[in-house]
């Protein structure tokens, strides 16, 4: 893994180092930063902060069906804490961004409950400490429509000035601030018969998962997978049963979404620690216990209960605002779109391509993104001058290995 990490680093250190990298994504169809909805819709006004005046990819596939999205952004405040009427207030005016046409209340509404969350942000205390250093989690509403998407992105890139990483160069795994972004995902279940769409997800996913983690920058995880891992690592009997399916010209025949659950749920004893009643499917890179009636958590009532709402969670990432979060939210949105849409051939091509055993990790992202139609690598997104003379969040990396990366934003 270090040698994927160590080549990925070194191919974006010079793609850094060349202006055309530097451009904005390049892809099939683009759309303009900001705009004015025309038809009354929510729309941002004004230039957007990290690339005024240009041209950007849209969020989505242009074209096809968008997918419901949610995330919750663990950070640090950078000042003393405050109480949360005061921390709250904080967010709660860096929210109040340009907007045209009709734009929902909850885009703007602050909540201390997880279960107001169809009408508002949440922010809470993800691991709180007596000192002062707590790590606070701010989730987005849920079943956020594209535009909605947008606005958020716009306001999370207004907090870069008041939260950050960690202060600690290595903090425990439990204190590492993430990005965990939940993608509505029914599509790839909706025929029963056919579960061939989710193991060809699950199988990239787990193949480029590294390469992804250098991509957006996500040092801290990268370094140790304990609430993000691999099936591959995680739990070798389902991803030998998920390969099975894979031959050399395509796919074996289906055999539909409740046998895979089946299996699931067999080899869910199996899945990280047994003794952590709180591992499981939910710490896994791409979580599917959302989506199939599987449990999250080895004994965990209060996740287990929790009513499947058609997500796949993708977790793994470091915290993100801003740009780099809607970079994120882009390549797992066209991720699922693309498993949804796609020819079962193609996915089968993206899943097997490549030199070498097809089964490990790979460190060509460039093709996984040409799949997801972008057509050049991007360079790490940029907040632009101000942002970049702080401690930024999308500062370029010079590491050569992740694992020895140590960063703040």
């Amino acid at each position: 893994m270090a040698s994927v990490v160590a080549h990925f680093y070194c191919f974006l250190s010079c793609c850094l180092l060349l202006p055309s990298c530097r451009a904005v994504l390049v892809g099939e169809e683009v759309a303009l930063q900001s705009k004015d909805d025309e038809n009354g819709k929510c729309g941002l006004v004004g230039a957007s902060p990290w690339n005024p005046g240009e041209k950007m990819l849209s969020i989505g596939v242009k074209g096809q069906e968008w997918l419901p999205v949610a995330y919750e952004i663990e950070v640090y405040y950078r000042h003393p804490d405050e109480e949360w009427t005061a921390m709250t207030q904080h967010v709660r005016d860096k929210f109040k961004v340009e907007t045209s046409g009709e734009c929902p209340d909850r885009m703007f509404a602050i909540s201390p409950s997880s279960s107001d969350m169809a009408t508002s942000w949440v922010m809470d205390k993800e691991s709180p400490r007596a000192d002062g250093t707590t790590m606070w989690e701010i989730s987005s509403p849920y079943d956020l429509t594209e535009e909605e998407t947008e606005l958020s992105c716009r306001q999370t890139h207004m907090l870069s000035d008041f939260y950050k990483k960690p202060a600690e160069s290595n903090p425990l795994p439990e204190r590492r601030p993430g990005l965990h972004v939940h993608v509505g995902s029914k599509c790839l279940t909706k025929d029963a018969s056919e579960e061939r769409r989710l193991v060809a997800l699950l199988l990239v996913w787990d193949k480029y998962f590294v390469a992804i983690l250098v991509l957006t920058k996500s040092s801290l995880h990268a370094k140790e997978h304990k609430f993000a891992e691999t099936i591959k690592k995680k739990n070798g009997a389902l991803f030998d049963y998920l390969w099975d399916y894979v031959n050399e010209t395509g796919f074996k025949a289906a055999k539909g979404v409740k046998s895979l659950t089946d299996k699931f749920v067999e080899l869910e004893p199996q899945s990280g620690s047994p003794g952590d009643p709180h591992d499981g499917y939910r710490r896994f890179a791409a979580n599917v216990c959302h989506l199939l009636d599987v449990k999250c958590g080895h004994h965990y009532p209060e996740k287990n209960q929790v009513k499947k709402f058609g997500a796949l969670e993708f977790r793994g990432f470091d915290a993100a605002l801003g740009e780099l979060a809607r970079f994120i939210i882009m390549i797992v949105q066209r991720f699922v779109q693309s498993f949804c849409h796609k020819s079962i051939e193609d996915l089968h091509k993206v899943l097997v391509a490549g030199d070498g055993d097809r089964k490990e990790p790979s460190n060509d992202v460039r093709r996984l993104l040409e799949f997801l139609g972008l057509k050049e690598i991007p360079s790490h997104p940029s907040t632009g001058e101000d942002h970049e003379k702080q401690d930024s969040l999308l500062e370029p990396s010079t590491h050569a290995d992740a694992s020895d990366a140590e960063e703040d934003f």
